[in-house]
């Protein structure tokens, strides 16, 4: 009897051990993680950032091309500067220069806004990263929402995919305005993908500045994006469609919309 105790509690020692293991474990591997320096390992990460995007318009006189928005590097490989000139994109302003500073797991957005009265604006926007996955948690005020690899919810806004993982809505909690995206179940999409930004005037330039920057995870689908909706219930307030796409090795470089050729230069590290 005694002997049968003995190894009992034994085994129950031994049980307690391991489970104190496990969560010892655990405990220096979520510590290791949050201290992890998300900067330093963006550094390291192979990946292709999107460095420009131009429009090319065929006018009566020949092609005319315009800058979108284009990057700056800092020797590291991360992106030091943003200069946006496209106002349909990212709201009424005609010019947003953003300058980035980074440290640990933030970068500080430095923004100069020029509208198109010539009113200038200066503000800040604080960008914190997740220092798992890399992906933007809070952008400015905003809290950005992941459900695996994917946005659920930003802010108020929430984030529907179909069957294949492409992003088919996003709507604003209790409002009637939403997008629809449509796509060609028939042919594939790319890893790098950047058509335009989902919706300024629901979403705002903040969350601009994060799709181009590639700190959330709208780049890449499983099918072709051939049409963007804006409709308020039912109604359609405008449409955008996609058409002539070429890709690159994976990415999306050329693609056409409203008559408008779109052309995207990839960095890749």
């Amino acid at each position: 009897m005694k002997k049968s105790f003995s190894i009992a509690l034994a085994l129950q020692k031994a049980i307690r051990a391991r489970h104190l293991l496990v969560l010892l474990t655990i405990a220096f591997l979520f510590t290791a993680c949050s201290k992890r320096d998300i900067i330093k390992w963006m550094e390291k990460q192979s990946r292709c950032d999107l460095a420009d995007q131009t429009s090319v318009f065929q006018g009566g006189e020949g092609p005319i091309e315009k800058k979108l928005f284009t990057k700056t590097y800092y020797p590291n490989g991360l992106v030091k500067t943003l200069n946006v000139t496209f106002s349909e994109y990212f709201g009424d302003a005609d010019t947003l220069e953003y300058l980035f500073e980074y440290s640990k797991n933030q970068a500080i957005a430095h923004v100069k806004s020029t509208t198109r009265d010539g009113t200038k604006t200066n503000y800040d926007v604080a960008v914190t990263f997740d220092p798992g996955t890399g992906y933007a948690t809070k952008l400015g005020n905003e809290i950005v929402v992941y459900e695996g690899k994917k946005m659920k919810s930003y802010g108020l806004h929430t984030f529907s995919y179909d069957a294949n993982g492409n992003l088919s809505e996003f709507r604003q909690l209790g409002g009637s305005v939403k997008v629809k995206y449509e796509y060609d179940l028939t042919k594939p999409g790319g890893q790098y993908e950047f058509y335009t930004s989902l919706d300024i005037d629901a979403l705002g330039s903040t969350f601009s500045m994060a799709e181009v920057m590639g700190w959330i995870p709208t780049s890449g689908s499983a099918n072709r994006r051939v049409k963007k909706t804006l409709l308020a219930g039912e109604y359609v307030l405008g449409e955008e469609t996609y058409s002539d796409h070429q890709y690159k090795n994976g990415k999306l470089v050329e693609f056409k919309t409203a008559g408008v050729v779109i052309k995207n230069t990839w960095k890749c590290k």
